[in-house]
């Protein structure tokens, strides 16, 4: 998956992930945060630090917010729900109940 971040087929902008909890809402499992005021400028993706050693857990939340990350504010969840079920080869139900359970894993 981290791969694919760097495929410009695939992800528009470039993008650096970070396991922090700074920047992220309370209960938010992770964020996408510009780092310009152009998207080219790029994205770093915050993902809460109690997935880092939780390989298993990396692209069900990064293909989650790769929708937004090369299209704004024009995406919807259910946008999000489905690029990543069709990123991961699931359906979208099982990818919402998949990343669902993450976000309440989180402590």
């Amino acid at each position: 998956m981290l791969r694919a971040l760097d495929d410009r087929a695939i992800v528009r902008y470039p993008v650096v992930v970070r396991f922090a909890a700074e920047g992220l809402e309370p209960g938010e499992m992770a964020h996408a945060a510009a780092l310009g005021e152009h998207p080219k400028d790029g994205f770093s993706l915050l993902i809460h630090p109690s997935f880092e050693a939780r390989r298993d857990s990396w692209a069900l939340i990064i293909a989650y917010h790769i929708p937004p990350m090369n299209y704004g504010d024009i995406v919807e969840p259910e946008d999000c729900e489905a690029f990543g079920a069709a990123m991961l080869g699931l359906d979208v139900e099982t990818y919402y109940e998949k990343l669902c359970a993450l976000a309440d894993s989180i402590g």
